[in-house]
């Protein structure tokens, strides 16, 4: 079967079976489904994820449920993107049938029904509760990532501050214990597993803030869903049939083992600037080609050159009408020019778009704003965070991807990389996948009381990515997206970098935070995990956080931000670049500051490094927001010289592997070790 897979470095999912054993692999993972409702293992990158079989646990006629008689089957179509697997199994008068679709980048649709086995069953049939649980290896679910962020308890208590920090996290030592959330993620640096929903409707629990739990173990980590702690409700009123003629109770889930898709080489492989405010000479805002300082001659556009840079990231004051599709005169004209410049230089342009409408385009009008607006409350439509002010004046309105407005990006899309000629597309938030409770295309769902609460559109959201990444790929193209602090697995493999950082970086510049927190840091901001290389956000706020500063909570994880809007922020990232091609870092074996054999006498300093062919690149970096004061750094092997490669300057070597440093707050150096 010719393959119509798109995503480089993923090929049709393969299935072999032994008697009644499958195992389907994608790429450098497998799933076994053997003699219990779903996997029994899942493997990637050769480490196993779970620490014992996926559980559908609970207690029917007032017993635990145990599962028995397992068959399994593949269904015999496939298209080459995906493989289906149903089993059925029962106990005593209760029946369950799964299926698991296996998608080309390890993304698992599942879906679990329970029915009677017949009517001539005994009057005590009560499904009491049912529980998901999934052991996973404590070394493979080291960190967590949970969302919705808030209303979250850690080790027995609540969470203060902003929601957003206990997002993600080392997972705790004890327990955490949330409402329902859409997506849960379990990992370490390199492999991991998210599991998510696109509702819970239908579920039935006690307590409302305890749907979900992470309970550390002693010899595993057992994330817990709780589908049901009490009988469903359309199984309470059984009837006179005594429940013969139930219709089956259904629940359906995701899950993916990560990383999603073959990672970069060379972590540092984007030379790229984001330009927020950038355009050209009909503009008020930095133009490309004319002089970026006062008494420089020199364009921004032959700055950026002149530095390395391969690719120009516009943000979203390009287009007159935020995110819009059709274009004034005005903005056809910038455009043009914006990649007539870019080009002439060797330079790609990539525009960004956005998740929502503006008041100001034609498209506005009632009828589009109520079938295709994001809708947060099942009494008006909220503004959410549009309520800041750009020129030309306009409001801008969140929308929902899970509606017709996916058609109308994609058409948009396309039409004008046919016609303008850019490099791809930054988009912000359409990766993400939020919540929605517009009645009116689909999204949300009324209870028993007639209370809407949201559904999250998992799959239409990951079609839809998907179908964007055809139509940039195949117009030569590249996205770019901002996630903003979620880890929506079913979409990563459709996104060729990821861009995010900017939501942590106010803490610390707010005193909130004492030092870079390190968990945040490593479930995230790597890239690793999930297989799609990240570019950090480095926020500024003048005189209280600097671009220097944001690199120092970053380049020790092995990651560099993309420079904005100053040329000298550039530079120095820049001379960052010079200094990992002289080693080269992309052929270097990077060993973390969590993992390797360099001691410091201070906790604040954090020591990663790189080594190649005797040679080191040594990246040093201060975690806390107070100076350091002298530190001593202890290296494990003994070196001739250690130079300062950011000054130039020649560090004192004693006894051949120590050198004292001092750094002011949120601040590094990188030092070359021969």
């Amino acid at each position: 079967m010719k393959s119509n897979i798109t995503v480089a470095g993923l090929s049709p999912v393969e299935s072999k079976r032994v008697d009644n054993t499958y195992e389907a692999s994608v790429w450098n993972r497998k799933y076994t489904i053997s003699d219990t409702p779903f996997f029994s293992s899942i493997i990637s990158g050769g480490e196993e994820i779970l620490a014992g079989p996926i559980r559908l646990v609970g207690t029917c006629f007032g017993k635990p449920i145990e599962w028995e008689a397992c068959e399994n089957f593949e269904m015999a179509d496939t298209d080459g993107k995906s493989r289906t697997f149903v089993q059925t199994t029962k106990f005593r008068e209760l029946v369950l049938n799964t299926s698991m679709q296996i998608f080309y980048d390890g993304c698992v649709k599942c879906n679990a029904k329970l029915m009677p086995k017949s009517s001539a069953i005994s009057e005590n049939l009560v499904l009491n509760e049912l529980w998901l649980e999934i052991p996973f290896k404590k070394e493979s679910a080291k960190m967590y990532q949970i969302y919705p962020f808030g209303n979250i308890k850690i080790n027995g208590r609540e969470t203060v501050g902003s929601p957003s920090l206990y997002g993600l996290d080392y997972v705790p030592s004890e327990s955490l214990v949330a409402p329902f959330k859409q997506n849960v993620y379990l990992g370490n640096d390199n492999i991991g597993m998210s599991v998510f929903f696109e509702s819970d409707e239908g579920w039935r629990y006690f307590l409302p803030n305890r749907v979900i739990e992470v309970l550390n173990k002693e010899d595993h980590v057992l994330l817990r869903v709780r589908f049901l702690d009490e009988e469903h409700l359309d199984w309470v009123d059984k009837g006179g049939a005594n429940g013969g003629y139930l219709f089956p109770i259904n629940f359906e889930f995701g899950m993916q083992a990560t990383p999603v898709k073959p990672y970069v080489s060379n972590n540092y492989f984007e030379r790229s600037f984001h330009a927020g405010n950038v355009s050209t000479a009909d503009s008020a805002s930095v133009s490309l080609d004319a002089p970026y300082e006062e008494g420089n001659d020199e364009t921004l556009i032959d700055a950026l050159k002149k530095e390395g840079i391969e690719i120009l990231y516009v943000h979203e004051l390009w287009n007159d009408m935020q995110n819009s599709f059709m274009l004034t005169d005005k903005t056809s004209e910038r455009l043009k020019k914006l990649v007539e410049v870019a080009h002439s230089r060797g330079i790609k342009l990539v525009p960004y778009f956005g998740y929502e409408i503006s008041s100001l385009s034609p498209l506005f009008n009632k009828k589009f704003l109520y079938k295709y607006k994001k809708r947060y409350s099942d009494t008006h439509y909220e503004l959410w965070k549009c309520l800041y002010s750009r020129q030309p004046y306009q409001r801008d309105y969140s929308v929902c991807y899970a509606s017709d407005y996916s058609e109308v990006f994609l058409e948009g899309i396309a039409r004008l990389m046919d016609e303008y000629h850019f490099d791809g597309i930054y988009v912000d938030g359409t990766f993400a996948i939020t919540g929605c409770m517009n009645l009116e295309h689909g999204c949300g769902y009324k209870d028993k009381y007639g209370v809407i609460h949201p559904t999250y559109d998992v799959w239409r959201r990951r079609a839809f990515v998907e179908r964007l990444h055809e139509v940039v790929h195949s117009r030569g193209g590249i996205i770019n997206a901002h996630t903003g602090m979620t880890f929506p697995a079913p979409t990563l493999a459709f996104a060729d970098s990821l861009y995010d950082g900017e939501v942590i970086q106010p803490f610390l510049v707010k005193g909130l935070l004492d030092k870079v927190p390190e968990g945040h840091f490593r479930s995230l901001y790597t890239g690793k995990t999930a297989g799609v290389p990240i570019c950090y956000i480095a926020y500024t706020n003048p005189q209280r956080w600097t671009f220097h500063q944001s690199l120092s909570t970053i380049v020790a994880f092995n990651v560099l931000p993309r420079a904005n809007n100053s040329v000298a922020n550039l530079k120095e990232v820049a001379k960052i670049w010079r200094i990992y091609d002289e080693l080269p870092v992309s052929k270097a074996e990077y060993k973390p500051f969590f993992n390797n054999d360099v001691v410091c006498d201070n906790e604040n300093v954090k020591v990663s490094y790189y080594e190649l062919d005797g040679k080191v690149l040594a990246v040093i970096a201060n975690f806390a927001k107070q100076p350091t004061g002298k530190s001593v750094i202890t290296f494990a092997k003994k070196y001739k010289t250690a130079t300062n490669k950011m000054t130039g300057e020649k560090l004192n070597l004693v006894d051949g592997d120590k050198i004292t440093v001092e750094f002011d707050n949120f601040d590094y150096m990188i030092v070359g070790l021969e």
